[in-house]
């Protein structure tokens, strides 16, 4: 699976069992939900965020 926006890391979380709310921000280096969201809008962090949680998640590209 690739992850390309907020909701394929939605998905991930959930088949992983990671609170939304909570721990996933946190796991990518956010304070919320929110947060995480507004920074995916950036293309410059958009590309770090996704970059980690590939890393996170395990998943080869």
């Amino acid at each position: 699976m690739e992850i390309n926006n907020y909701n394929d890391l939605k998905a991930l979380a959930c088949i992983n069992n990671i609170k939304l709310e909570t721990e996933l921000p946190k796991m990518l280096g956010y304070k919320s939900r929110w947060g995480l969201k507004m920074a995916l809008e950036n293309p410059k962090k958009k590309e770090k965020i996704l970059k980690k949680a590939k890393e996170l998640f395990k998943i080869d590209n």
